[in-house]
């Protein structure tokens, strides 16, 4: 039985010959096929086979390879912006290939990671992505901040104690928020909030080390960086007052 781990690498290879790249886009295994449809060497006939693939995350990741066919990318992204799939709706909202219509209808979905895509997108519509800036959903909110039309001056307005409160509330699991959250909804945000961007990782880097602690998952045998509640107020604090101006607190 041949290596899964062995067949990955050979398929994110850029040397790897054409005619092997079309072997592995064969493979049974989903990982090594999406992985050749990521690959900018996989020529086109591989591609097109890969378009057609029976996993949604193949054809997925085929749509959004630069020798795409560009009409039959498109659909893969309208498929799965209209699926009853949230995990696949959340794609297509964040897609660069999703269309205006598309992303308007995902700004209002009902699963609250697929309107936050589709509210950051910078293809959707500035006035449907600035209406999610009064959504419920403090993620959705993130979402919208970071859209284009949404400016410096009016992401420091929003991004306050209140809302940092909200998301760590809303996306806490028990008493720990995990910083993969953090990244995945609040980083770009934050970033592009401070007056100062590039302090933004030292800032952040300084919050884990002091607030964070490693904590084991035994339901997915791993180990992520989390902080808890006892230590929400201080990273919050400090985080609003860099963003008002830099005032530094070190609770």
């Amino acid at each position: 039985m041949e290596d899964t781990r062995a067949l990955i690498r050979e398929a994110q290879d850029p040397k790897t010959t054409p005619d092997r790249l079309a072997e592995l886009g064969k493979n049974p295994d989903e990982n090594v096929r999406r992985t050749v449809a990521r690959n900018g060497s996989t020529p086109g006939t591989t591609l097109a086979a890969l378009l057609a693939d029976p996993s949604w995350e193949v054809r997925a990741m085929a749509a959004h390879a630069k020798k795409a066919a560009p009409d039959r990318a498109v659909a893969i992204v309208q498929e799965l912006g209209t699926s009853a799939d949230a995990m696949q709706r959340r794609l297509a909202a964040r897609s660069p290939l999703a269309p205006p219509a598309l992303l308007t209808k995902l700004a209002e979905d009902a699963d609250a990671e697929t309107r936050s895509n589709a509210a950051k997108n910078a293809k959707t519509p500035a006035d449907v992505a600035r209406a999610r800036l009064t959504d419920g959903e403090p993620s959705v909110v993130l979402g919208a901040l970071g859209h284009p039309s949404v400016s410096r001056e009016e992401r420091r307005a929003f991004v306050n104690e209140d809302l940092l409160t909200r998301f760590f509330e809303a996306h806490a699991d028990g008493d720990v928020l995990f910083e993969a959250l953090c990244e995945r909804f609040l980083w770009d945000v934050l970033e592009r909030t401070f007056p100062d961007p590039e302090r933004f990782d030292d800032v952040w880097q300084e919050l884990v080390q002091k607030h964070f602690e490693l904590i084991e998952i035994p339901s997915r045998q791993s180990v992520l960086a989390g902080v808890h509640r006892d230590h929400w107020k201080p990273v919050i604090t400090r985080l609003a007052s860099e963003i008002r101006g830099g005032e530094r607190q070190f609770d």
